[in-house]
């Protein structure tokens, strides 16, 4: 993840200067299968930095659910036609032609991180590696625990029925109590930098 200046006058900017050098500097300890990106430029740049010729060996999905979580204009999703244009090696069939997703509130951002985690544990079944990438914002309805660090990697399992009791936790962006399950996942380790 790199971050955008919350208050930035432009729908979704391009990554930084130090959000580049921040993507090179990831090293993943094992290499993705599987990668889901958020439509967002400046996360599909990170990706392609970050992960380079590792792309072209694992199935790549963009997926809109892995959009920021706040209602800022660097973080509105782009026109399709002008995000696929821009990356036409990806598939965008699952964003709208119309970027408007509407409002973001804490029950939606939590909602659709439950459909991520879902489609997750679903892709368990066949990949053994599988990578997100998405924003800051997000991740904190996806996981419980610390905000991520800019271009921070963590390696997360599902959590089985014996640890679900915690599954609710407070959301350290909206400082609210959400649930984050029944897909809870828990951290194995940090990566990255």
């Amino acid at each position: 993840m790199i971050s955008v200046d919350r208050e930035h006058p432009k729908k979704d900017p391009e990554l930084t200067e130090k959000g580049m050098h921040q993507a090179e500097a990831v090293h993943l300890m094992v290499e993705p299968q599987f990668v889901a990106m958020s439509p967002m430029t400046r996360t599909i740049t990170t990706a392609i930095r970050a992960l380079g010729p590792k792309l072209d060996h694992a199935t790549v999905q963009i997926w809109p659910d892995l959009r920021e979580a706040h209602d800022r204009l660097p973080n509105d999703l782009p026109p399709r036609d002008i995000i696929e244009a821009k990356f036409p090696q990806f598939d965008f069939s699952e964003c709208r032609r119309d970027e408007n997703y509407g409002s973001q509130t804490p029950s939606d951002a939590a909602a659709r991180a439950e459909r991520v985690r879902l489609r997750v544990r679903e892709l368990t079944s066949v990949y053994s590696s599988i990578l997100l990438m998405t924003h800051r914002g997000f991740c904190t309805y996806l996981v419980q625990g610390d905000n991520f660090a800019n271009a921070e990697c963590r390696t997360y399992r599902f959590a089985d029925t014996t640890e679900l009791s915690s599954r609710w936790g407070v959301n350290n962006d909206c400082r609210q109590l959400i649930d984050y399950g029944p897909t809870l996942l828990t951290p194995l380790g940090v990566m990255g930098t």
